[in-house]
């Protein structure tokens, strides 16, 4: 199946964040964080701004969090 997704699509980014939640939860780093802006050599806000969603998150959230500070995804 060919998907059509622009950068600036928000299919897009959805799916980056859900790479990030997931590889965060099982490895304790965010793996899209791979995908980087040709202009800057680095992620865009984007990036930045689920990084800063996601730890206000697991401290909002701290009895979710594991010991090894690796958030649990299915919490609430």
């Amino acid at each position: 199946m060919k998907v059509n997704l622009s950068h600036r699509s928000k299919e897009l980014h959805d799916l980056l964040d859900d790479i990030s939640c997931e590889s965060y939860s099982e490895n304790g780093f965010f793996l899209s964080v791979m995908v980087i802006r040709k202009d800057l050599s680095r992620p865009g806000s984007g990036f930045f701004k689920m990084a800063n969603r996601l730890k206000e998150w697991i401290s909002a959230n701290d009895s979710d969090t594991k010991a090894d500070g690796r958030f649990n995804k299915g919490a609430n």
